[in-house]
């Protein structure tokens, strides 16, 4: 649905890293955060999204292990499991 928020990631094969696409209701930018942790709970790197839609390059200063990237709003909350591997 075009009038709603929406937040996926996208592996990579050929590359080291995975693409996070996102897009937010106009009104949800300003209250938008990425927050990514390790799978210990450990805050890694936290970021504020800066248009409606976008994208995140996750993985090249990352180690190998499980993560997890939330994208929290005012009125929006969803957490994405990333495997990172070699």
């Amino acid at each position: 649905n075009l009038s709603e928020n929406y937040f996926i990631t996208a592996p990579s094969i050929f590359n080291s890293y995975s693409q996070i696409k996102y897009r937010l209701l106009p009104a949800e930018i300003n209250s938008s955060r990425f927050t990514i942790s390790d799978i210990s709970g450990r805050m890694m790197q936290t970021f504020k999204a800066t248009n409606e839609t976008g994208e995140v390059i996750f993985g090249q200063q990352f180690q190998p292990g499980v993560y997890f990237v939330t994208l929290q709003s005012e009125h929006y909350f969803q957490t994405l499991k990333v495997i990172k591997i070699k």
